[in-house]
């Protein structure tokens, strides 16, 4: 992922990059924003991962997670099989409260990419529901042409 990254934006000055597991790595820094692309759905424990984040930012700090929306209905009623790796993806609304339980605060979601079934590979048709859905709160439509969805999510200041 990261050779992809550096592929399309190139190496940036202001980015600290670090591989590994994030369930092992330490720090006494805290961060204002940590971010995740297309991570989250191939973890199996979502609530350590979750957990983690918030350890590691500063109160008042913002998470955003970017992950595939899962879409077992759709490969069912198509007789596909989803594949062993696609099986850790979780519905939207599953991954909000998650992080709600864990502490997280204002969290939201929506759509990151959209995908139009049938006629989707006309890309104008997928840009226009996605600058519709985008402006909706999530719903039943948002989640059947969801390709990818985005949470946004706080920690909240100590009391």
């Amino acid at each position: 992922m990261r050779e992809q990254f550096l592929k399309k934006r190139g190496e940036l000055s202001t980015v600290t990059y670090d591989l590994g597991d994030i369930l092992e790595y330490q720090t006494q820094e805290r961060f204002d924003t940590v971010f995740s692309s297309r991570a989250i759905e191939y973890v199996p424990d979502k609530q350590k991962v979750i957990t983690k984040l918030l350890e590691i930012m500063s109160p008042g700090g913002t998470g955003v997670l970017i992950t595939k929306t899962p879409h077992y209905l759709k490969k069912k009623l198509l007789r596909q099989d989803t594949p062993w790796q696609h099986r850790e993806q979780i519905h939207p609304l599953a991954l909000k409260q998650l992080i709600e339980k864990c502490g997280g605060t204002n969290v939201t979601v929506s759509i990151a990419v959209a995908y139009v079934p049938f006629i989707g590979r006309i890309r104008a048709v997928n840009r226009l529901s996605y600058w519709l859905l985008a402006r909706l709160p999530w719903s039943p439509l948002s989640s059947a042409l969801s390709e990818a969805y985005l949470i946004r999510f706080q920690k909240p200041y100590a009391r």
